[in-house]
């Protein structure tokens, strides 16, 4: 990230390896929360799936804005788009990253597919067979 802003913070509690970060929520302003509180706040119309290792939060067309799998004990995946403090923007999914400066377009990354079916009232826990 630009000027070493640090967009993603993982910590441990309880054991567990949780991430702190910023996704946007589509408004100019607003922003999504993600720590170890749940549910996780998320915009009307977002929806939001998981199991014991996977959890993921999808905006209103089903595209993911944050993916976190816990791989092993020593192999975590993060991906998102992720807001820096000074507002810049960075997409992250698969092999692709992507930033943006603040107040350009979030880029497109191809590979933001969901890993859940949705909605998730209907499907918990089902993952999709990508």
């Amino acid at each position: 990230m630009p000027g070493g802003l640090r967009i993603i913070e993982p910590y441990v509690k309880n054991n567990r390896v949780y991430v702190k970060a910023q996704t946007p929520t589509g408004s100019p302003a607003g922003t999504v929360q993600l720590n170890d509180e749940w549910p996780p706040d998320i915009p009307a119309g977002w929806d939001r799936n998981f199991n014991a290792n996977t959890f993921e939060i999808v905006d209103n067309t089903q595209i993911p804005v944050f993916q976190i799998r816990y791989d092993s004990a020593n192999r975590i995946e993060v991906y998102g788009i992720f807001v820096a403090p000074n507002g810049a923007v960075t997409v992250a999914f698969g092999d692709e990253t992507e930033t943006a400066a603040p107040g350009q377009t979030i880029p497109d990354i191809p590979e933001r597919k969901a890993w859940f079916v949705y909605p998730s009232d209907r499907h918990l826990g089902e993952l999709a067979l990508n």
